[in-house]
């Protein structure tokens, strides 16, 4: 009979939010071994159902202060626990004081409590920095074992029982099959995905500056508008090749990345990008699309220059020459790029974790 693994966490089954995909595909990754169920969060009133074949439960999200301190205790979740008692929980990104009491009935009654751990922010909030300092640095040292996101994570956690897994995703879902649609072969089409926060994520203005020099070039931007745009680089004009798109659902989104030729993003090399990884690049590199970006993260190590893309210095002197040189590539040096992402996305299945994941959490 196979083992039953509760994951909880703040996602949203079935597909709400990204570490919702996160935590389906590493649940997908152990299927065969394992009968895994979600208990989540929800803003909406989509409590319980069925997710890829997984039984799910969101809990309501906290609004009220009240709510707050049950949630960041982890009262429900812990009552979850008691009730169904699984014999392993994966915990996502989970709050301090909450994984505190949940190690600590775990440790109790024999349960293996592992860590999937994607992040580690630098919150400016006093509560805030006590509640990462003390996960981080002291709590998930104690579990049984960690399932980390990026090497900078494996490197802090040598000591510890851990695995590294990068985002994956599912390459038989139809979602990514049919990858690199025609697009139109008059440009060589960059694609941005997402949103510049305050206008100090992605350099979307360096990237915009660099094309203007370049008519063969065109930039899609998914997610923000051109007011948007104006607003936050205080801009006034945008040039010709340069089309804004606007919001749209991710499965839209994706099959605009099927067309590109490239999709960019760029993150400062801080704790956090760095701790992190780019779902960014793995949903690129599914579609068979090369990427223009920056050193961060374990990038360096996976973006080979000319090959599933480029990596530029976060400056716009480089900026500028990464783009003129995508700009000189003819039709046949795209779709060698291409037929290498295509080559390599295997990596990013989560059918390739499933022996190593099986292994791990048979074995903490």
């Amino acid at each position: 009979m196979k083992k039953r693994v509760l994951y909880v966490g703040g996602f949203e089954m079935p597909d709400g939010n990204a570490a919702a995909q996160r935590v389906l595909n590493i649940a997908k990754s152990i299927q065969e071994n394992f009968y895994v169920e979600f208990l989540g969060l929800t803003h909406s009133d989509n409590f319980r159902g069925d997710a890829d074949g997984f039984d799910y439960e969101n809990l309501k999200y906290p609004v009220t202060k009240k709510e707050w301190m049950t949630h960041l205790a982890g009262s429900r979740e812990l009552e979850y626990v008691k009730k169904e008692k699984p014999d392993v929980v994966i915990a996502y990104n989970y709050p301090a004081l909450g994984l505190f009491r949940l190690l600590r009935y775990c440790k109790k009654n024999g349960i293996k409590l592992i860590g999937d751990i994607t992040e580690w922010y630098h919150p400016h909030n006093v509560l805030k920095w006590i509640d990462t300092e003390w996960r981080m640095r002291i709590l998930l040292k104690k579990l049984n074992g960690l399932i980390v996101i990026s090497s900078f994570l494996a490197r802090y956690y040598s000591n510890c029982r851990i695995t590294r897994v990068p985002p994956t995703v599912d390459l038989q879902s139809p979602l990514w099959k049919n990858e690199n649609q025609k697009g139109n072969k008059a440009f060589i089409t960059l694609l941005y995905v997402g949103s510049p926060a305050r206008g100090d994520k992605d350099k979307l203005d360096s990237m915009i500056d660099a094309i203007t020099q370049y008519p063969n070039l065109l930039l899609k931007l998914v997610g923000i508008t051109e007011e948007q745009y104006k607003q936050l680089y205080h801009r006034s004009e945008v040039p010709n090749n340069v089309l804004f798109v606007g919001r749209m659902p991710h499965v839209e989104a994706v099959k605009e990345l099927k067309k590109a030729d490239f999709s960019i993003f760029f993150r400062d090399p801080t704790r956090v990008n760095n701790a992190g990884f780019p779902t960014k690049y793995v949903e690129s590199v599914a579609a068979g699309v090369p990427v223009i970006t920056n050193r961060f993260s374990d990038l360096p190590e996976i973006v080979i220059q000319g090959k599933n893309g480029f990596i530029a210095d976060n400056n716009p002197e480089s900026v500028n020459k990464t783009v003129q040189m995508v700009a000189n590539l003819s039709v046949g040096d795209l779709e060698i790029m291409k037929q290498y992402c295509k080559e390599h996305r295997g990596n990013f299945d989560y059918r390739h974790y499933s022996t190593t994941l099986n292994r791990f959490i048979e074995t903490v």
